[in-house]
């Protein structure tokens, strides 16, 4: 019966011994935890920017700022509404700061200083990098900056398609009297009472024709130099043949009198 007794309290003593350690171990590592967190606590300090335009005294929001340990970058932030950006868990210690925002010059600031437990504050200007160009002066104009199109008469800028017929009109085009007037012979007959032919000194893949309104009436396929096209169908009036000559357009008036 001695020995039973015995056994059970040796066996209590063992558990009780056991729960005393796991106590102790938990109750340190708490105490271990509790000391960490205010030791790091008190070792880290902050960095708060306020950022403005150095001419409009104004706050640029969104800039960004990062935050360097020699050539490493430790934190980042993005200033508010307000220009203001918070920095916070920065090891004391000196920092190089560089601020960045689209359309200003970028600003680097060297050797700032962050204490333990300490907040540091910038107010950092940036520049606008807006350019001053020199006044200039227009004189003359060297070439023409009106034409007008070789096909409907209608003005237009050289550099610009024709609101009438979309051809595209260059500075060494010829006026439009002058271009009918020296290509009255490449279309014959004209008048034409329904059948034209049509001579090129160039390989022609196609004819356009045209109202005076700048229209497209018809497309001819011609492919050759020289074509007979067929106008039979269309009602009397004046219309205008266009098609590639010397790498230019050429163009001209047909009158068109059916019998």
């Amino acid at each position: 019966m001695k020995t039973n007794l015995n056994g059970q309290w040796h066996y209590l003593s063992i558990v009780y011994a056991a729960k005393n350690y796991l106590a102790q171990q938990w109750f340190l590592n708490i105490l271990f935890l509790i000391i960490s967190l205010g030791a790091t606590a008190q070792t880290s300090g902050a960095l708060k920017l306020s950022i403005t335009d150095k001419k409009a005294k104004e706050p640029i929001a969104f800039a960004c700022v990062a935050v360097f340990n020699g050539r490493t970058e430790v934190a980042a932030g993005t200033a508010d509404l307000e220009g203001n950006c918070f920095i916070k868990s920065l090891a004391p210690g000196k920092y190089a700061i560089k601020i960045v925002y689209l359309g200003y010059e970028t600003l680097a600031i060297n050797e700032v200083v962050i204490k333990s437990d300490k907040i540091t504050y910038l107010n950092p200007n940036l520049v606008d990098m807006m350019v001053q160009l020199d006044e200039i002066v227009i004189t003359e104009y060297h070439t023409s900056l009106i034409d007008c199109c070789c096909i409907t008469g209608c003005t237009m800028d050289r550099y610009s398609c024709c609101s009438c017929c979309t051809c595209r009109c260059y500075a060494e085009t010829i006026s439009t009297e002058d271009a009918f007037a020296k290509r009255k012979d490449i279309f014959y007959p004209n008048p034409t009472p329904g059948k034209i032919t049509v001579e090129s000194g160039e390989y022609m893949e196609e004819v356009f024709l045209f109202d005076l309104n700048g229209r497209l009436v018809e497309k001819f396929s011609v492919r050759d130099k020289k074509g007979e096209l067929d106008l039979s169908k269309f009602q009397n009036g004046t219309y205008v043949l266009r098609y590639p000559e010397n790498g230019k357009w050429t163009a001209g008036k047909v009158i068109l009198v059916k019998e």
